[in-house]
């Protein structure tokens, strides 16, 4: 998705390589700590080594606000992934490919007010950015 991608603000994000990563839905009730794990195709793999995937993980302790305008707090969110890296070594003379996975992730409280869109923080991985962007929205 290249292009745009805008906030309250009017800010933007653009250039060659921004694009949507993945998209995770959680439904979770007031008081309960909603956790939800998998891949990401997107980063899974590479030329080298297409079968190892990336894993991500969510899970924080959800408190809806219920007052005028309703917010959902999340204690202790934790978003994490964990990224293959490559790197060659020799072993008894033959070249070999090793696999080590890398943690990324942003660990915060965060507090949506439904309907708005927050960018809750940026992690770095080799020249990449990767920004958690969160919304909320109350079932009745």
């Amino acid at each position: 998705m290249p292009g745009r991608s805008g906030g309250s603000r009017g800010a933007s994000i653009s250039g060659p390589r921004v694009g949507l990563l993945d998209t995770l839905a959680v439904r979770g009730f007031s008081g309960r700590e909603p956790s939800v794990q998998g891949t990401i195709a997107a980063l899974s793999g590479g030329e080298n080594a297409p079968d190892q995937p990336t894993f991500f993980s969510f899970n924080g302790r959800f408190e809806a606000e219920p007052d005028n305008s309703p917010s959902l707090r999340i204690e202790d969110m934790r978003m994490g992934i964990r990224i293959p890296t490559y790197s060659s070594a020799r072993q008894d003379g033959t070249p070999v490919t090793e696999i080590q996975y890398v943690n990324v992730g942003i660990n915060t409280d965060v507090e949506i007010r439904e309907g708005q869109q927050v960018v809750v923080g940026k992690s770095t991985v080799g020249d990449n950015a990767l920004f958690l962007v969160m919304s909320a929205a109350f079932i009745n």
